[in-house]
């Protein structure tokens, strides 16, 4: 096998190596997005409830008030007749009729207070069901992702011992020069020469280049630094390593 057979092995192997990985980090990242939006939810759901708790003990303490109050009223109603004094029944009366307005204006708040507590629970229901939802999707893609995640973690392992092998067939300096290159276009190091440029980055190649690749010379692309190779249209002949 030729040293560009090889170069071009190598550079199957690394394209199908970094489109995997390409696919675990993907896999990966939107599993921390997923996360990351669960985390929010929960944020949200823990301010509702928070409110919510807050707004129903004040509402319910104003209740409690207002049902106190209100059975004052009624004591001292009942009380008016002991007195034995007109004026001083009246001027009780006056308070008792003061205190009734104040009362009538509490209840109203209260009826109020009880439409925003309606309103904070349907907000926190409305929050409870959003994150409980997010949490049981983000469960079954967890068990899925790590399935994915170990068949493309198997499938790397067996393409890199692949891999492997062949870069062991390569001599010293091709070998230190694909790996120099690999480094910086892991996907795709090796480019061919089409219509005269290269398909890599689309630099033109020049004659002497060219016929550098035609002879067997490892030639990089003066634009991307990739390895260069002839396809037939340019009239490649393989040239034994």
């Amino acid at each position: 096998m030729s040293v560009l057979e090889i170069l071009l092995n190598l550079n199957r192997k690394d394209s199908l190596l970094a489109t995997l990985r390409a696919r675990r980090a993907r896999i990966e990242r939107e599993f921390n997005d997923k996360v990351a939006a669960a985390r929010e939810l929960e944020r949200g759901m823990r301010r509702a409830v928070a409110a919510h708790s807050a707004l129903e003990a004040r509402v319910r303490g104003e209740e409690r008030a207002v049902a106190e109050e209100e059975k004052r009223l009624v004591d001292r109603r009942k009380a008016l007749s002991s007195f034995s004094s007109y004026k001083v029944a009246q001027g009780a009366e006056k308070e008792i009729e003061a205190s009734s307005r104040e009362l009538r204006a509490r209840e109203e708040g209260l009826l109020k207070g009880f439409e925003e507590l309606e309103g904070a629970q349907k907000i926190r229901t409305e929050a409870e069901g959003a994150f409980a939802e997010s949490k049981s999707a983000l469960e079954l893609l967890a068990v899925s992702g790590r399935e994915a995640i170990a068949e493309i973690d198997s499938e790397i392992g067996i393409i890199d011992r692949e891999r492997t092998i062949i870069l062991g067939e390569l001599p010293d300096e091709p070998r230190r020069e694909y790996e120099k290159v690999v480094k910086k276009h892991p996907s795709d190091p090796v480019a061919a020469i089409q219509g005269g440029v290269c398909s890599g980055c689309r630099m033109s190649i020049g004659p002497q280049a060219v016929l550098s690749v035609r002879r067997g010379s490892i030639t990089r692309c003066p634009g991307c630094g990739r390895i260069l190779h002839a396809t037939d249209e340019e009239g490649h002949q393989a040239v034994e390593g």
